[in-house]
């Protein structure tokens, strides 16, 4: 990729402090437009979908092989940004998503789709802004689990608990879970920052934690090895991935035109995944690499992406609110509106577009 900037090299021990979860490993890229069948054209609504724009380079990224992935993977393997005159090449996995916002920042990329913590982070210490602008998951995509032997979130007082560095989405859904039972992390529990997923179900086992939470396929796994499901994470408001750009892409007038074509191809590739279970089953063993149908089944349903993929302004508040928790620096007033801008979302169902693909 290019060289950096000089003005994004300066935020780079800001985005240092920033924590992610590291994925598990990074795919082989996929040909666009790849052996699935096309979509379906849709009925055109809007300016942007009538027209026949000049194809436009972009350069996205992921971060994290899970089905928080499904937006951009699906819309890729439909060969949908093709259809909406964008052309991208490959959808690289960068290791973290700290790394990904490093990139966004230096230009390197133009979209990547993260949790957006790393990017709400970055932006409230300081760097030039970024912006969450649709969310696709429908919750959180995490499952506490547990040990044998603990039957309940009170029994984990005074326990181990395994997540990834403070301020990754593990870190978050663990605070968040137990502070809705009155526990608070360094008074009546820790927390060990032992990794990724795959750390923190063999820390599990080997007895170094007693809790941890999981997404699919950890969930599978974790309930193979024995541990216990105790709490479903997924009502917590929350933005589990999102479509994170610069804001002064989203606020260029030609800027803006080509994320409306992007998110064209995305909420189109939802509809597609809603619609056709054997093309979302196909593009789910694909990336994940694996046949196993619990597996596939799991992810399906835990990941099938919202229909109108809005970002939730509370769960960036939640958000803040743990990093001004973290950092007594940052401050504790800060608006979410901010770090999202649901305004292309809005114009696509505004304008019949995503009604269109369901008819």
């Amino acid at each position: 990729m290019g060289a950096k900037r000089p003005e994004a090299v300066a935020w780079l021990l800001v985005l240092l402090l920033v924590g992610c979860a590291a994925p598990a490993e990074r795919p082989a890229p996929a040909a666009a437009g790849g052996a699935s069948a096309p979509a379906a054209a849709s009925p055109a609504t809007s300016t942007a979908a009538t027209a026949t724009p000049a194809p436009r380079v972009l350069r996205v990224s992921t971060s994290g092989i899970t089905g928080n992935s499904l937006i951009p993977w699906a819309p890729f393997e439909a060969g949908l940004f093709a259809k909406y005159g964008l052309q991208i090449d490959e959808l690289p996995d960068i290791a973290s998503s700290t790394t990904a916002v490093q990139s966004l920042l230096s230009r390197d990329l133009d979209i990547i789709s993260i949790a957006p913590n790393a990017a709400i982070e970055a932006t409230a210490k300081g760097a030039p802004p970024l912006v969450t602008i649709a969310t696709p998951p429908p919750g959180t995509g995490f499952w506490l689990y547990a040990a044998p032997g603990i039957s309940s979130v009170e029994d984990l007082r005074g326990k181990l608990i395994g997540a990834n560095q403070p301020g990754s989405s593990t870190y978050f859904a663990v605070t968040y879970a137990l502070r809705e039972h009155g526990l608070q992390v360094g008074r009546d529990y820790q927390v060990l920052s032992v990794g990724n997923q795959q750390a923190q179900l063999a820390s599990l086992q080997q007895g170094q934690t007693q809790a941890a939470v999981f997404s699919v396929p950890g969930t599978v796994l974790a309930r193979r090895a024995g541990m216990v499901e105790l709490k479903d994470l997924n009502d917590i408001p929350y933005n589990g991935y999102g479509v994170v750009v610069r804001r002064e892409m989203l606020d260029d007038p030609a800027g803006r035109e080509v994320l409306l074509r992007y998110l064209q191809a995305c909420v189109e590739g939802i509809a597609r995944l809603r619609q056709d279970r054997a093309f979302a089953d196909a593009v789910i063993r694909k990336y994940l690499k694996t046949d196993d149908p619990e597996v596939v089944d799991e992810v399906y349903r835990a990941f099938l992406p919202k229909r109108v993929p809005y970002v939730v302004p509370e769960g960036i508040a939640l958000v803040l609110q743990g990093i001004a928790e973290r950092d007594p620096s940052v401050p504790a007033d800060l608006s979410p509106e901010q770090f999202y801008d649901n305004s292309l979302v809005a114009e696509l169902e505004r304008s019949g577009f995503i009604d269109a693909l369901y008819r």
